[in-house]
């Protein structure tokens, strides 16, 4: 029997470098599942830093509303993994630095891929589908946008993950903001802010409704979060199917009349 028959059509027509390109792919999957696993963790971890950041402003922020929930000592924040992990690494430059622009680069990663797969919707409805060469202008247009305003929040974004390191810098951890009204001279030294830590600040004093927005969509992306990997981690997969992707274009039709 012929052998490209036994093999499927799908790779009746594949190029050289297309099947080396497979057998590499298949070959590397023990690879692909440990690094697919340890990136998992670390998104995990990135999500719990930003639940034990909630949870400090919640318990700990001096002013609650009135002040949008900032911190001036954070507590509880002090203790998360990430901003550990970074305030440990500023002993060592540029590694702390490294670090922190991989973090980055792994949100605006999963944020494309994201929005690559689940195109662009208005609640439940899909506007756009983006494919190679295929993508229209307009919904182009409306995914660049989305994407500057996702920038925009990383700054907060990356206060939730590390209060600590973006309060004080490479200040270390027995740090505080403020002067020591503690009589017997226990308390933490005071430390300058970092200019971030200054802005994010004023922005939630001056305009706690913005505060109170971070601080409420932070608890419900850390809901879903956790939600969505217990309900991934036991639905059966959908071979040959893209999550959230199908075949309604409806509405893509509607845009290009």
């Amino acid at each position: 029997a012929d052998s490209s028959v036994s093999q499927g059509p799908q790779y009746r027509n594949e190029t050289c470098c297309e099947k080396l390109h497979r057998c590499f792919w298949t070959t590397a999957a023990p690879i692909r599942y440990v690094l697919g696993i340890a990136l998992e963790g670390f998104s995990i971890m990135l999500v719990a830093s930003i639940m034990i950041h909630v949870i400090d402003q919640g318990v700990n922020s001096p002013c609650g509303y009135s002040c949008g929930f900032a911190l001036n000592n954070p507590k509880i924040s002090q203790y998360d993994p990430i901003g550990w992990i970074l305030t440990n690494a500023a002993n060592y430059f540029p590694i702390d630095y490294i670090f922190f622009t991989g973090i980055i680069f792994w949100i605006f990663w999963c944020t494309i891929y994201g929005i690559t797969n689940i195109g662009v919707r208005f609640l439940c409805f899909k506007l756009f589908n983006l494919r190679a060469g295929e993508t229209m202008h307009n919904g182009l247009l409306m995914v660049i946008g989305f994407l500057l305003l996702m920038l925009t929040s990383f700054n907060y974004l990356m206060y939730a993950f590390a209060s600590q390191y973006m309060t004080f810098g490479d200040q270390g951890t027995n740090c505080v903001i403020g002067s020591c009204d503690d009589v017997s001279g226990s308390c933490k030294p005071n430390c300058n802010g970092t200019e971030i830590y200054y802005l994010l600040s004023g922005i939630m004093i001056g305009m706690p409704i913005f505060g109170l927005v971070y601080f409420a969509f932070s608890i419900v992306f850390v809901l879903v979060f956790f939600m969505s990997l217990v309900y991934n981690l036991y639905r059966k997969p959908n071979k040959g199917q893209r999550l959230l992707v199908d075949d309604d274009n409806d509405l893509e039709a509607i845009f290009k009349q």
